[in-house]
């Protein structure tokens, strides 16, 4: 696995954030830790910085000690967790 990239001052404010509201240390959100809670943290943050940084995928995975094939799985999650939430939204005001 390539090193780990240097975060931004932008990427870094984006896991400070992410952070803060789910009371996840940083340290952890950017570590090794398997704990759902965690997970969904880190995956949160992948999505944030991919969306609004336009970050590629290795480099947005190399900020979280990953690689591409994590952060692709972190997208695809969030995308199927979406669709789930929007379906059921749709369904509640219907």
């Amino acid at each position: 696995m390539k090193a780990e990239k240097k975060l931004t001052i932008e990427a870094a404010r984006i896991i400070a954030t992410v952070s803060r509201l789910t009371e996840i240390p940083i340290k952890e959100i950017r570590g090794k830790s398997r704990k759902r809670n965690v997970v969904n943290a880190r995956r949160i943050c992948m999505v944030l910085i991919n969306d609004g940084l336009q970050y590629n995928l290795t480099e947005n995975a190399a900020m979280f000690k990953r690689d591409h094939a994590t952060c692709l799985f972190a997208f695809k999650s969030h995308m199927d967790l979406y669709d789930i939430l929007s379906i059921s939204y749709k369904s509640i005001c219907d």
